[in-house]
């Protein structure tokens, strides 16, 4: 996973990588798989972001399967893989920037309500208590993305 992590960040990449049978499913299933390692799951969550920043990739990163994986990654527990949930909120985030996106993402089964819960996690942090919600600057694009996702509604 670490080879995809590196190559997906060249943007000459993404498109051929992401169109590539199988391998964002794949990806997709490393990251929900509890046997895998946590450096295993952040890698693949992180090429999945990294996929998810494409232009050209956005249609392909809107499939029903691979939304499924990311509002997963949202609901994984536990401090110790934050990583892979902020990969998911930005690559959600990124894909919602895309207006083409932003009916077919609200309507998605358990979406808004996953980025309803890093909403809280980042509203929790400003008020200063620690519910569970990692510090991490990534989750705080959870909320402008919500918002944009529900006004498409």
């Amino acid at each position: 996973t670490t080879i995809f992590r590196y190559m997906a960040r060249d943007e000459g990449n993404r498109e051929v990588m992401a169109k590539h049978g199988g391998l964002v499913e794949a990806l997709g299933f490393i990251v929900l798989r509890d046997m895998a390692s946590k450096r295993a799951r952040e890698n693949a969550a992180k090429t999945l972001m990294h996929l998810a920043n494409s232009d050209e990739n956005r249609l392909v990163m809107t499939y029903p399967r691979v939304l499924d994986n990311f509002v997963s990654a949202l609901h994984i527990e536990g401090e110790e893989l934050v990583n892979v949930r902020d990969s998911a909120v930005t690559a959600l985030a990124r894909l919602a920037a895309d207006p083409a996106n932003r009916k077919l993402m609200a309507r998605h089964d358990g979406l808004l309500v996953a980025m309803a819960k890093a909403v809280e996690c980042e509203v929790q942090r400003r008020k200063g208590k620690d519910v569970g919600c990692e510090v991490n600057n990534v989750v705080m694009i959870a909320k402008p993305a919500l918002v944009t996702l529900l006004m498409a509604l």
